[in-house]
């Protein structure tokens, strides 16, 4: 599917590869066009990473810092104790890079609502964020739908499919030199 169906999502920037740091093997940059309050605020979301203007993963979060928060461990999931999805889209997006390749993200937000929740002592009325859930679900559908019924490339949990054999060999060793 191609960015330009994309109709509710705004691009949030682009990935680059760092070759200063070790333990950071991925960069980030975000659109100059793009607020720092949109960059972190704390609302559902469902992002989208594009190559070359194709989506290649749909992904959704409600982690803490907004959608900066949901990409920074992309970016150094060649360290530390990443997940398979960590590592295998930071060696994915990586690898699209080595290439030459335009490596990209988008997000949609689900607006919060104000609630009034029960405290100890009374209620509050707070700001409430959903979950990212079902916009991530209908999002993945309407790509299924327009895609003979595959799942994007990189979303192989999704689909049911494992990790390419060189992603889980290569977190493998980045788990044992620990």
């Amino acid at each position: 599917m191609n960015i330009t169906k994309l109709n509710n999502a705004v691009r949030i920037g682009h990935f680059s590869r760092n070759l200063t740091e070790k333990k950071k093997n991925l960069d980030f940059e975000r659109d100059s066009n793009l607020s720092r309050e949109d960059y972190i605020k704390n609302e559902a979301r469902v992002y989208f990473i594009a190559v070359n203007d194709e989506v290649v993963k749909i992904g959704g979060s409600n982690a803490k810092g907004g959608i900066r928060g949901t990409i920074s461990p992309y970016c150094s999931g060649n360290g530390g104790r990443p997940s398979d999805r960590t590592f295998g889209v930071n060696y994915l997006i990586e690898q699209e890079l080595k290439k030459g390749s335009k490596v990209e993200l988008y997000a949609q937000w689900m607006p919060s609502i104000v609630a009034i929740v029960p405290s100890l002592t009374g209620n509050k009325s707070i700001n409430v964020s959903f979950s990212y859930k079902e916009m991530e679900e209908a999002c993945v559908e309407e790509y299924l739908t327009s895609n003979n019924r595959i799942h994007p490339a990189w979303n192989f949990q999704e689909a049911g499919r494992p990790w390419p054999r060189i992603i889980q060999e290569g977190r493998r060793k980045l788990l044992e030199a620990k």
